[in-house]
């Protein structure tokens, strides 16, 4: 098991042989740019939901679409 401190020091943690998590640090995350990553962060953490203006606007039913 990996241990709280390595994640936050930018350590990788392998979960199996085809995937490998970072959790960045806040100098990597300046790095890059606040707004960039956090735009980032959303889009992968959004449900339809979170897009339904966008969706309707190009005439998408947002509660026919998956969360997945």
């Amino acid at each position: 098991m990996i241990g709280e401190l390595s994640l936050l020091r930018g350590d990788p943690f392998k979960v199996n042989d085809y995937i490998t998590v970072l959790h960045p640090t806040l100098g990597q995350i300046a790095d890059f740019g606040e707004q960039a990553y956090l735009s980032i962060i959303q889009r992968l953490c959004a449900t339809p939901a979170d897009f339904l203006l966008s969706l309707h606007d190009i005439g998408v039913d947002y509660e026919e679409i998956t969360d997945f």
